[in-house]
């Protein structure tokens, strides 16, 4: 049997061997089984493996008829999930992907909806643009944008819009947090418009901090109620 360090045990430890008798696979400390013979445990289930420090690892099971509950509840789980999805048990994994991949696909073309050209609030904000001393500022507020989905709306912003220009652009994430963006194009800031400069003051009004670089600039903050008074603190400092 295995001693292990630090332990204290007497003359005579008690052991559980697995295997023949006479030539046993495995022999160690009983751990409190409290079994004559592993026969008595029955079905042994592992249900979680974990590791308890350097080079230790913890397995924890249940065993005979609490195995077999355990088995029983997982097995009523799966029919349940056969059920919800309409389909056998052993279709249950391949739906499931199905379902998955069904769900990134209209999550893409919603995003590019929300995004590009066809979105009611972009299409205001371009046509609401204002004309500065050398390009056009083009300020919208969004929602349920991620900091990526905002550089999608800029790329936008410049397709649609000819001539210099730039975009100060705001949403609040799906995890209710906001997101800020301030682009422009190159004509745009040889006529002045800086994006670092923009985020660098406005992110505080979203508790946020960011910068970037004259054409391209993000922040994050945690106070998404102050993205309407970051939008009108960026077209101050713009002039608009």
């Amino acid at each position: 049997a295995v001693a292990l360090f630090g332990e204290k045990y007497g003359d005579v430890v008690r052991v559980v061997s697995v295997g023949a008798e006479d030539q046993p696979f495995s022999r160690e400390l009983c751990g409190g089984t409290h079994a004559a013979n592993t026969a008595e445990i029955g079905l042994f289930k592992i249900i979680s493996e974990s590791s308890t420090g350097s080079n230790v690892r913890r397995i924890e099971a249940v065993t005979s008829k609490g195995a077999l509950d355990y088995m029983a509840d997982r097995l009523a789980l799966v029919d349940a999930a056969a059920a919800a999805l309409k389909c056998r048990v052993d279709e249950v994994p391949a739906r499931v992907e199905n379902l998955q991949a069904e769900l990134r696909e209209t999550s893409n073309k919603l995003k590019k909806a929300l995004t590009g050209g066809s979105s009611d609030a972009i299409s205001n904000a371009i046509e609401g643009a204002v004309e500065l001393d050398g390009y056009k500022l083009v300020v919208a507020e969004l929602q349920g944008l991620e900091a990526a989905d905002l550089r999608n709306v800029w790329d936008t912003v410049h397709q649609k819009v000819a001539g210099p220009v730039a975009c100060v652009v705001a949403s609040v994430t799906e995890k209710g947090t906001p997101a800020l963006l301030a682009a422009g194009s190159d004509d745009a800031v040889k006529a002045g418009f800086h994006a670092g400069n923009v985020i660098k003051q406005i992110a505080g009004l979203v508790d946020g901090r960011g910068g970037g670089r004259p054409n391209m600039a993000q922040a994050g903050g945690k106070n998404a109620a102050g993205i309407a008074d970051a939008l009108a603190a960026a077209k101050t400092a713009l002039g608009a």
